[in-house]
C-alpha cells in the first residue's frame, strides 16, 4: 500500500462508522461474568491480561456505574504501566460521567515516569475534561514532554476540547520556540485551524528567530487569511538564512494577490544566489498573478535549470490565463517536468498540472501515471492534482481498476470524489470481485459506498461478502448495503444474522444499515438507539456524524439520547456539531407533534 493511502489512513480517510482500526487490541475473552461487581473485583488480579480484560469490559458496559469509575480511577496508581494506560482508556469510554477523575488523571498526565502511560493519560483528559478547566493547561503544560507520543496525544486532546484561541495560541506559540521540531510539528495543525485569529501572535512570532521559521509555515497554512502578515513576512525576503527567505517567499504565494505590494521585493528576490529560493519566488509570483513579474519570470525562464524553467513558465501562464500560447507552454514545460529523473522537478509538476484549467485529457493520464512514482511525495502530489479534475478524472481511474498495481489508488480517489464518481460503480464491483487482497477490496466497497452505488445488481454479491472471513470486508460490505437504502431490501435478513455477532464494531455497522434499509422496524429501532448512543463518542467524527444523523432521522423514537446529544453540542468538530444540533431539532420537533 502506497503512502497515498497511508497518509489519508492517518487523516482519517472516508472514515465511517464501521470503526476500521481503533484503540486498544481486543483481549481473549475472560471466564467471568461480565456484570461490574466482578468485573471490578478483577481488577485486582495478578493475571494481567484478566486485569486488562475487565478494564475493556468495564468501559464497553451501556450503563457506566460510578462505583466503577471509582474502581478504574484507582488502577490509574497500579504498578503495572500497561495496566495504568488501560485504566485511562476505559475511563475517557466514561466521557463527562468520569469528570470526578480528571485530578487523578491529571496526576498521572504530569508524574508517571512511564511515557505511554502518559499518552494515555492525555488522550483521557481529551475525553472527560472541561474546555474551563485546569485540565486544559495540564494538557498545555505536556505539548512540551519529552516524548513525542505524549505531546502529540496533547494536542489532539487540546484540539477536541476546544478551548479556544485566548488561551491556547499563547502557549502554541511557546511550543514553536522548543528546539525539539517533534513538539514543534505536532502543534503547527492546531494553530493553522485557528485562522485569522492565529495571524496576530504569528506576526509576533515572526520577530522571534527560535519562532520565525515554524511561523512562517502557520501563516503558509493559513493562506488567503493571513494577509494581514504579508509585510512582516515579506521583510524575512532579506534574511541571511537561504531557508528562511524560500519560507517566506512560500508564505506570500499561500497568501496570494492579498499579498499586496509583495510583488516587488519578491522580484528582487528573483536572482538569489540560492536555486531553492529562486524557485520559491517563481512559484509566489505566479500566485500573486502580478503583471510587474513578468519580466523577472522571463529571465528566470531562460535559465537552463530544469525546475526553475518550468516554474517560472507556470508562473507566466497564471499571469496572462487568458494567453493560449503561455497555457501550451506550460502544459509542455509541465509534462516534461513529470517525467524529470529528479523527484523534486516531478512533484513541481504534479502540482502544476493540477490546474483545472488545463485540458483534463492530456493532463489526467499523465496524473493517473504518476500515481506510480516511487517517490511517495510525487504520488501524493498526483493524488491531490487528480481530484481537482472532478468527473473528468473518473471515467480514467475506472479503467485503471482492472489493473492491480494501481486499483488501490484507484479506489481511493474515486472514495473521495463521492457522488461524481458513480459511473465507475460497475468498474467497482467488478475489482471488488476480482481483488483478493482484503485492504484493497475494502477500499473498492468504501467506493462503492461513497459514488451511492444503487444497483440492485450489486446486492447478492455484497450479501456474499457479508460472509467473508476478514471482518474489514463484512463491515464494508455491510456499510455499502446500508448506503444502499432500501434497494438492499433483499439484504436485510443476512444483515440481521450479524446484530448479535461477537465484533462489536460489525453490531454497530449492522444495526445502522438495518435501519437505513428498513426504517420503520419497531424491533430495530429499539436496538439500534443504545448502540447509536455509544457511537456519539467514537473517535472518528464521521462516524459520530452517521450516528447524529441516524438518531435524529429515528425522530420520536430516539428520545432517549438526547441528553448524549446535548453533550456534544460542545464538541470542537464544527460538522459533527451541526450533526448533533439538526439531530436535537428532529428529535424534539418530533416529540412536539
Amino acid at each position: 500500500m502506497r503512502s497515498v493511502f497511508r497518509l489519508w489512513m492517518m487523516a482519517g480517510g472516508l472514515a465511517v462508522l464501521i470503526l476500521f482500526a481503533a484503540g486498544v487490541a481486543p483481549l481473549a475473552p475472560v471466564a467471568f461474568a461480565q456484570d461490574p461487581a466482578n468485573l471490578i473485583k478483577q481488577l485486582g488480579s495478578a493475571n494481567q491480561a484478566a486485569r486488562l480484560a475487565a478494564l475493556d469490559a468495564l468501559g464497553k458496559l451501556a450503563a457506566k456505574p460510578a462505583t466503577a469509575r471509582a474502581a478504574i480511577e484507582k488502577s490509574l496508581a497500579h504498578s503495572d504501566p500497561v495496566t495504568r494506560a488501560r485504566a485511562a482508556h476505559t475511563l475517557a469510554a466514561f466521557g463527562v460521567r468520569a469528570k470526578e477523575s480528571v485530578a487523578a488523571v491529571m496526576k498521572m498526565l504530569s508524574g508517571d515516569a512511564d511515557p505511554l502511560a502518559r499518552a494515555a493519560a492525555a488522550r483521557c483528559l481529551g475525553s472527560i475534561g472541561d474546555k474551563q478547566g485546569p485540565e486544559v493547561d495540564a494538557l498545555l503544560q505536556a505539548i512540551t514532554d519529552k516524548d513525542p507520543r505524549v505531546r502529540r496525544a496533547a494536542v489532539a486532546s487540546v484540539r477536541q476540547l476546544a478551548p479556544g484561541p485566548d488561551r491556547t495560541l499563547p502557549k502554541f506559540v511557546q511550543v514553536l520556540e522548543d528546539a525539539d521540531p517533534g513538539a514543534v510539528v505536532a502543534a503547527l495543525v492546531t494553530i493553522s485551524d485557528f485562522g485569522a485569529a492565529a495571524v496576530p501572535p504569528m506576526i509576533n512570532a515572526l520577530a522571534n528567530p527560535k519562532s520565525r521559521y515554524w511561523a512562517l509555515l502557520v501563516l503558509n497554512d493559513i493562506g488567503p487569511a493571513a494577509k494581514d502578515a504579508a509585510k512582516p513576512i515579506e521583510a524575512l525576503l532579506s534574511d541571511e538564512q537561504p531557508e528562511m527567505r524560500l519560507q517566506a517567499a512560500l508564505a506570500l504565494g499561500a497568501i496570494g494577490p492579498d499579498a499586496e505590494g509583495a510583488a516587488s521585493a519578491l522580484i528582487a528576490t528573483a536572482k538569489d544566489e540560492q536555486a531553492g529560493v529562486r524557485y520559491a519566488v517563481a512559484y509566489a509570483l505566479g500566485r500573486l498573478g502580478d503583471p510587474a513579474a513578468k519580466d523577472a519570470l522571463a529571465e528566470l525562464q531562460s535559465a537552463d535549470d530544469p525546475m526553475q524553467k518550468m516554474l517560472a513558465t507556470w508562473a507566466l501562464s497564471q499571469i496572462e490565463p487568458e494567453n493560449a500560447e503561455l497555457r501550451k507552454q506550460s502544459l509542455a514545460a509541465l509534462s516534461e517536468g513529470i517525467s524529470s529523473p529528479d523527484a523534486m522537478v516531478r512533484r513541481a509538476a504534479a502540482h502544476g498540472l493540477g490546474d483545472e484549467k488545463l485540458p483534463a485529457d492530456e493532463v489526467v493520464p499523465l496524473l493517473i501515471k504518476a500515481l506510480a512514482d516511487k517517490e511517495s511525495s510525487v504520488a501524493q502530489t498526483a493524488a491531490e492534482a487528480l481530484l481537482r479534475f472532478g468527473a473528468a478524472a473518473v471515467e480514467p481511474l475506472a479503467h485503471e481498476l482492472a489493473n492491480a498495481e494501481q486499483r488501490p489508488e484507484a479506489s481511493f480517489l474515486l472514495s473521495r470524489m463521492g457522488e461524481a464518481a458513480q459511473p465507475a460503480c460497475g468498474a467497482l464491483l467488478d475489482a471488488f470481485q476480482a481483488e483478493t487482497d482484503p485492504e484493497v477490496q475494502r477500499l473498492t466497497l468504501l467506493a462503492l459506498a461513497a459514488a451511492g452505488c444503487r444497483d440492485a445488481a450489486a446486492v447478492p454479491v455484497l450479501v456474499k461478502a457479508l460472509r467473508s472471513e476478514q471482518p474489514r470486508v463484512q463491515r464494508s460490505a455491510t456499510y455499502v448495503l446500508g448506503k444502499m437504502g432500501p434497494v438492499a431490501k433483499s439484504a436485510l435478513a443476512n444483515i440481521q444474522g450479524n446484530l448479535n455477532s461477537d465484533d462489536p464494531d460489525l453490531r454497530l455497522v449492522s444495526v445502522w444499515a438495518c435501519l437505513q434499509i428498513a426504517p420503520q422496524d419497531k424491533t430495530l429501532v429499539a436496538q439500534a438507539v443504545p448502540q447509536l448512543i455509544k457511537a456519539l463518542r467514537h473517535e472518528l467524527d464521521q462516524a459520530r456524524i452517521e450516528a447524529a444523523t441516524a438518531l435524529g432521522n429515528l425522530g420520536a423514537a430516539a428520545q432517549t439520547a438526547l441528553p448524549a446529544l446535548r453533550e456534544m453540542l460542545t464538541y470542537e468538530g464544527p460538522a459533527v456539531r451541526a450533526a448533533v444540533e439538526e439531530a436535537i431539532k428532529k428529535i424534539e420537533g418530533a416529540g412536539k407533534k
